[in-house]
């Protein structure tokens, strides 16, 4: 705890010198954005309503709020606040004050405080512009925020000539006596069956319909701190935790269309509209402005300090959860809770008959590390329809000869010869060749299993149409995490995020708790279907024998339209190389030279900017920790 306490201070003290430095508004940056504004066809920039519930904010910060809407260089924005009942004289006659000196500014002031879900409602009555956004009553948005966001939409519609509209689905209003449940139906598609909505990577070219940016927050004497650099649009990260949050921007029509905000979630009532909204949008019609444009205050009673000071919003947000997956069509059996509020861990139903799953394990000598492999499968799977299929690659030492021998008498276990100098893509693509299973397990002789769930768990993402490759939480024995994803670029061409952390939360925006996208995982354990690995032809046998194999055959699949997911709720112990060893000989290193160079040629835009990262975060390291400067840095 104290050393946690340490980091967070050291860290604070970091990112305000980076602010400093890299995302502090200059007057060279304010002219550019201005330039940028000029220069766009004025036809193509949206106007964008900002939308302010106002119950009881300390005055201080309300004006700040609200100062800094109309601060902002883009001009062509409204603000509509709805006053939610408030009771301080002092907020009143300064919403009277303010509503008079700015056209742009309407108020909607409210008899009784109903909550902040009907109050937007409210404020979306009084909208007129195309897009919409959401600002907290004592909140800050950058100075540049509409403008960014107004540059991103433009650019989009530039590039594209399809109406949004047309690529949204509408809504179902179910009415009842009491309530209206919000519910989105393909106009001739019954809602049970939208799981065919499932998402695709770049699967149409589309007008925008939601855009998100980062954010940080305002501690109590005003100062940055606490910086959330977002990755690209995410799903599973989306169904973990709501990390859209600020600052979010829709297409009007799709909000009203949608019916609005549902007010029987309050509290979660941003996240259940993001879901509803990007449920039946394609990935491109989403865009991530990677620059914090939002500053969200903590306070004692606000969710920027924690979940835990609105305790309502845990159950709320268990129901968004709930009824999204019921839309979507994908059966849970149950939703939990971890970390700290606002992060869940979704329970899947399983399929029955269970497929049955071939566990490749590539192999030379080591007993030792064989053994303990395959003995923690047998001892510590709850699963029980697998085949081992192990891959020898010339094994000469006796003890494992003899190892073999005794593995004959287990029919779910045979071993395979794949003679030759070692190429761990082609000793994997000639077992997958042999594999009688639906879903396929790559795994390493030195992982050793330590939860029975571990293969049920992942086989409930893998067997998923939307998914291509699963990972898994991987720790050295010493406990410290030696994989939790595989982020582009660091290093060069890839790196695990996480590596050598002690604790999985904490860092990162808490993203190493929860399941989510990313553009890989490594191949020490790596889950996928059959089909799907003989659809983008395997591992590549002829270019990367060795090294960045797993990387390019997962971005092979991202490629193809799949998302690979990795998950924190398996967790494997690693025992990482003992037994291939370094690439420390000259024959090591020209290969692996070779293997940086068909990387390079092959994905060099996603090594420059891997979509499940952000530009912001270093490529040096693989901890999170800030770039200098980012590579996104604003002008």
């Amino acid at each position: 705890m104290l050393l946690r306490q340490l980091r967070k201070i050291i860290e604070a003290f970091r990112y305000r010198c980076w602010v400093k430095r890299y995302d502090t508004m200059t007057e060279k940056r304010r002219v550019h954005l201005l330039q940028c504004l000029a220069q766009t066809d004025s036809s193509l920039l949206p106007k964008i309503s900002v939308i302010l519930p106002v119950y009881n904010p300390p005055l201080r910060f309300l004006q700040e709020a609200i100062a800094s809407v109309r601060s902002q260089l883009f001009t062509h924005w409204e603000l509509c606040i709805v006053d939610d009942g408030s009771t301080h004289q002092e907020v009143l006659s300064y919403l009277h004050e303010i509503e008079k000196k700015d056209p742009r500014i309407k108020i909607i002031f409210c008899k009784k405080n109903r909550g902040i879900a009907a109050a937007t409602n409210e404020a979306l009555n009084l909208c007129s512009g195309d897009f919409v956004t959401f600002l907290d009553h004592d909140d800050v948005l950058s100075l540049d925020a509409l403008g960014e966001v107004a540059l991103a939409i433009a650019k989009n519609l530039s590039s594209n000539s399809t109406d949004a509209a047309n690529s949204f689905v509408a809504p179902v209003l179910e009415a009842s006596s009491s309530s209206c449940t919000l519910n989105f139906c393909a106009p001739s598609t019954p809602c049970s069956s939208s799981a065919s909505a499932s998402f695709k990577v770049g699967s149409t070219n589309s007008n925008v319909g939601f855009l998100y940016t980062d954010e940080d927050k305002l501690d109590r004497w005003g100062r940055r701190c606490d910086p959330f650099f977002k990755p690209d649009w995410n799903p599973a990260l989306l169904e973990s935790l709501n990390y859209c949050s600020h600052l979010s921007v829709i297409r009007r029509s799709f909000v009203m269309e949608a019916g609005g905000i549902n007010t029987t979630v309050e509290g979660a009532q941003d996240w259940d509209l993001i879901l509803r909204i990007t449920e039946r949008l394609h990935s491109d019609q989403i865009i991530h402005i990677p620059k914090i444009l939002y500053h969200w205050r903590i306070s004692n009673h606000s969710t920027a300090r924690s979940v835990k000071a609105k305790p309502h919003i845990i159950e709320a947000g268990r129901r968004v959860l709930e009824e999204h997956f019921q839309r979507i069509g994908r059966s849970i059996k149950g939703i939990e809770q971890v970390h700290e509020g606002g992060h869940w861990k979704i329970n899947f139903e399983f399929t029955n008959p269970s497929p049955l799953v071939s566990i490749i394990i590539p192999t030379r000598n080591r007993r030792d590390l064989l053994e303990r492999c395959i003995q923690s499968i047998q001892s510590k799977t709850d699963y029980s329809n697998y085949e081992i299929l192990i891959a020898d690659n010339d094994s000469d030492d006796p003890a494992i000869l003899e190892y073999y021998r005794q593995l004959e008498d287990y029919s779910n276990i045979r071993i395979l010869k794949t003679p030759g100098p070692f190429n761990y893509s082609a000793i994997n693509n000639r077992a997958v060749a042999h594999a009688r299973g639906e879903i396929l397990v790559l795994l390493n002789n030195d992982i050793e299993v330590t939860h029975p769930s571990w293969l049920s768990e992942l086989i409930t993402y893998a067997i998923r149409s939307d998914v291509g490759a699963v990972g898994a939480l991987l720790c050295y024995p010493n406990g410290r995490i030696q994989h939790a994803g595989v982020i582009l670029g660091i290093g060069g061409i890839a790196g695990h995020v996480g590596k050598n952390f002690r604790e999985q939360c904490y860092v990162g925006g808490n993203r190493m708790c929860v399941v989510q996208n990313f553009s890989a995982v490594t191949g020490a354990c790596l889950v996928v279907r059959k089909k799907l690995y003989e659809e983008v032809g395997g591992l590549d046998e002829m270019n990367l024998p060795v090294s960045f194999n797993d990387v390019d055959f997962c971005l092979k699949l991202r490629a193809a339209g799949y998302w690979n997911v990795w998950t924190p709720f398996v967790s494997l112990i690693h025992h990482e190389s003992a037994s291939r060893g370094l690439e420390n000989t000259p024959e090591k290193k020209r290969r692996f030279a070779k293997e940086v160079t068909t990387m390079r040629q092959r994905w060099g835009e996603l090594l420059d900017h891997d979509p499940a990262y952000n530009p912001n975060l270093t490529l040096k390291n693989e901890d999170w920790s800030l770039a200098w400067p980012p590579r996104a840095a604003k002008k």
